[in-house]
């Protein structure tokens, strides 16, 4: 950045030249920190009242927003 500031990213993408839309997901924290590793409880909390988050997803990348 202008401002000597470095930003950190990860970017997962299909490994072909097709177009596809973009998911941005940004946060002053938590940057590989998976919501279920870091905050388990919460995590158990919302997968028990919501068991539609965890049915396709191992929720590997999902972080803490």
């Amino acid at each position: 950045m202008s401002d000597g500031v470095t930003l950190a990213v990860d970017i997962f993408r299909p490994d072909d030249d097709q177009p596809h839309p973009v998911l941005l997901a940004a946060s002053p924290c938590g940057k590989g920190l998976a919501f279920a590793e870091g905050f388990a409880s919460a995590f158990s909390a919302l997968v028990r009242e919501h068991p539609e988050v965890a049915e396709k997803s191992t929720g590997a990348y999902q972080v803490w927003e």
